[in-house]
């Protein structure tokens, strides 16, 4: 089976933003806690969510799509505006970078740029492409990106246990709160037993 990814990444480090986004938007989807700079999700990308997402934003938002067999796609979305892209297609030499972009958003610095630059210019050859199959992630600082998709995470077997499920109806389902940590209660100290004989030598003391 060939990889495919097509996901989602929000600049910042507020999971709830991205929660808040898609609510608004009205799509369902699954958001992941914020991870070096990116809070990563995936949504239902039938009919016209994606647009609707798009619409809906009000940050530094980056689409990243990716098919093992056919292509490297990034678009960089500021508020509702498109404003960089990357292409890469793997079956011909069909590249775009809006580079300047990249690096003034600092999205990417510019020895990340540089490499960038180079790879989607060479994406169309297989063995060179092939040494950093991920590299435009890797420069992006993406930390979740390989077989990532909606429909992956609706089928995965072992999901992410601290994963946000937001449905279509605005509803969020959080994953449990993690638990205490275990204490061991304290027992009172045992009060001291008075023997007959203490007692009445306390007793005698008092009447002096």
């Amino acid at each position: 089976m060939s990889e495919f990814s097509e996901s989602a990444h929000l600049r910042s480090d507020k999971t709830e933003e991205a929660v808040d986004l898609l609510r608004r938007a009205k799509v369902a989807g699954y958001v992941f806690p914020s991870r070096n700079g990116w809070v990563s999700f995936v949504y239902d990308q039938d009919q016209d969510s994606r647009f609707r997402v798009e619409e809906a934003n009000k940050g530094l938002l980056v689409h990243y799509d990716y098919a093992n067999d056919h292509g490297c796609w990034v678009t960089v979305h500021d508020g509702k505006k498109p404003v960089a892209r990357i292409k890469a297609a793997f079956d011909r030499p069909n590249a775009a970078f809006d580079r300047a972009t990249f690096e003034k958003l600092g999205i990417l610095t510019p020895i990340g740029a540089q490499a960038v630059d180079a790879w989607v210019k060479r994406a169309h050859v297989w063995h060179e492409r092939s040494r950093t199959p991920h590299l435009v992630a890797e420069r992006l600082g993406l930390l979740r990106y390989r077989w990532f998709s909606f429909r992956g995470e609706q089928t995965i077997q072992s999901p992410d246990p601290a994963r946000i499920v937001v449905g279509p109806d605005g509803k969020v389902k959080r994953p449990p709160p993690p638990p205490k940590p275990h204490t061991v209660a304290t027992s009172p100290k045992p009060k001291k037993r008075t023997t007959k004989k203490a007692a009445a030598k306390k007793k005698k003391k008092s009447r002096r």
